[in-house]
């Protein structure tokens, strides 16, 4: 988080520290809204109804959250209350998040990037290898309750790295679906086992 006070910054996301989930219409539509908070960073999705996804690293300045379009989150007594495109919303903190250990998601994994047929392995300790069209990334996956880190070794993708959210669910198997949104990465998308 640049350009804030880190002790006040590291105060807020351990006193704020859970994922809040909430709705709005956009377009005539409704969005899912999940904001994530931890120790690791700040991140806004949004997943509307056709499942476009846009997701917001923030930054804490002012007693709450300030993002690059202009969106702002404050703490309520229940949650945030975020200004979104002109709208008040209020998102709940989730007590049910699923939180899994790293070597629960080891494996290999598909994902569209491009609308090419991606293909992604994490190893145990959070080793990731992406294979994504022409170009692949290399580095080390973090987890944090349903936030991620990834530290990039080897990027011919141009991404570096990013933090994000996880949630982890099971479509056929134990945990083989991971919605991953990491903001302006190719990682972000669906993994699916």
């Amino acid at each position: 988080l640049t350009g804030c006070d880190s002790d006040s910054s590291t105060q807020f996301q351990q006193q704020y520290a859970c994922q809040y989930n909430g709705a709005l219409i956009k377009e005539g539509e409704a969005a899912q809204l999940r904001l994530a908070i931890n120790e690791q960073g700040v991140t806004l999705t949004q997943l509307d109804a056709r499942e476009q996804v846009s997701a917001l690293s923030g930054e804490i300045k002012a007693g709450g959250v300030s993002f690059g379009d202009g969106s702002r989150c404050t703490p309520q007594s229940s949650g945030f209350l975020c200004t979104l495109s002109g709208q008040a919303v209020s998102l709940s903190q989730d007590e049910a998040s699923t939180q899994v250990e790293l070597a629960a998601l080891a494996g290999d994994y598909q994902l569209v990037h491009d609308d090419e047929l991606g293909s992604l392995t994490l190893a145990a300790d959070g080793q990731l290898t992406a294979l994504l069209g022409s170009c692949s990334i290399q580095g080390q996956l973090s987890l944090q309750g349903t936030q991620i880190r990834v530290q990039v070794s080897s990027d011919s993708c141009g991404q570096g790295g990013a933090v994000g959210t996880l949630q982890a669910s099971s479509l056929t198997h134990t945990l083989d679906t991971l919605e991953v949104w990491i903001p302006d990465s190719s990682l972000a998308g669906f993994w699916l086992r």
